[in-house]
């Protein structure tokens, strides 16, 4: 529905796209340190 939207402002939704990957990843790698040095 608001491709559109995409379309008119690509570099905000890039970055968006790669926060939203980075705050995954960061979650993901402090999940692997809990279980391996807790």
């Amino acid at each position: 529905m608001n491709e559109k939207h995409i379309s008119e402002n690509p570099e905000k939704y890039m970055t968006l796209t790669v926060y939203l990957c980075y705050i995954e990843s960061g979650y993901k790698i402090s999940k692997v340190k809990e279980m391996y040095f807790s």
